[in-house]
């Protein structure tokens, strides 16, 4: 069957020679087969969504040349370009988007991952108080800049905001119990380290810093659970050893806070603060020389650093205290 077209074509070819039959043909089939600016992006998300990056680019700036104010291809460029390290090429992408939508939620929050990443916070501050409603990412960045930027307070608040919207980010838990207990609030920290061990029950970081907050409310068994916890899950870490050397002495069981602070001083040598406690829990076992040794390591080591303090004058002090009662017995 003979379309419209074609019988056209049939009646322009015995009017005219072959010659401007077949170019005029050509330009019929050009027309018919020129792609669109949606052809290219489609040709573009598919590529993306295959993982062919270079190709996606590629596909998506054909788009734009087609149409250069098609802002879902500048949109997605920009993502790209952000994946690909690319940031100058993103952010142009991303400007222009801006243009057109000036409060697009994610292209600002991507702006604004980017300004993170260059530290420059007070625009990711700007970017994100741009965006009407942030989600939880948006909450946790906001926290982090918080943060950075010495806000604390304002910090705990944007986090405990992305925490309830996204109970599953651990990282985000994390940071605001460390933040509770710099605030002297280990009570709240613990509420915020269980979430965490809710999530993921194996997380080091998070046995380990639950356990330091029990200490401070001087909830010892709690210490102890988690600070063995801690080193159940890594033997290496010197300072759950030195942590869980704590809490064994805090509930008087000297001998095995011995065995943890030699443990954490073997995998680092220059841990002076387990020197210190060894040396109060060689004290308590009554093995004074030995104290005094530690003790001794423990000034040289932080006078390396910090130089004389208040604090290694009175640990001398107390070794020429036990001194003297090492001559006395």
């Amino acid at each position: 069957m003979f379309t419209p077209q074609t019988i056209g074509l049939l009646m322009l070819a015995g009017s005219v020679g072959l010659a401007t039959f077949v170019t005029l043909a050509l330009l019929i089939a050009m027309q018919f087969s020129e792609k669109t600016p949606a052809w290219y992006y489609n040709k573009g998300m598919d590529a993306y969504q295959t993982g062919h990056r270079d190709k996606a680019i590629a596909w998506l700036l054909k788009a734009i040349h087609k149409k250069s104010d098609y802002v879902d291809a500048h949109y997605n460029l920009g993502l790209l370009y952000m994946q690909s390290g690319q940031a100058n090429e993103a952010r142009m992408h991303f400007e222009h988007v801006l243009s057109v939508r000036p409060d697009d939620a994610d292209t600002l929050y991507n702006l604004a991952l980017m300004d993170y990443a260059d530290d420059n916070l007070e625009l990711v501050a700007q970017r994100l108080d741009a965006i009407p409603a942030l989600d939880g990412d948006g909450w946790y960045l906001k926290g982090l800049t918080c943060e950075s930027l010495g806000q604390e307070e304002e910090a705990i608040e944007a986090l405990s905001q992305a925490s309830q919207l996204s109970p599953e980010n651990v990282a985000c838990w994390i940071l605001l119990g460390k933040l509770y207990d710099k605030a002297h609030q280990p009570d709240k920290a613990v509420e915020s380290f269980l979430q965490v061990l809710e999530v993921d029950p194996n997380n080091l970081e998070g046995n380990y810093d639950i356990s330091m907050s029990y200490a401070k409310l001087s909830q010892w068994d709690e210490a102890l659970q988690y600070s063995r916890r801690a080193v159940e899950i890594d033997p290496h870490y010197a300072k759950a050893h030195n942590q869980l050397g704590l809490a064994c002495y805090c509930t008087e069981n000297y001998d095995e806070a011995i065995e943890h602070y030699q443990v954490a001083i073997q995998i680092e040598p220059d841990y002076a603060n387990a020197y210190n406690n060894l040396g109060y829990a060689y004290q308590k076992a009554e093995q004074y020389d030995k104290a005094i040794e530690m003790f001794e390591a423990y000034i040289q080591r932080e006078e390396q650093v910090s130089g004389e303090t208040s604090e290694t004058r009175e640990i001398q002090d107390h070794v020429e205290m036990l001194k003297k009662k090492l001559l006395e017995a």
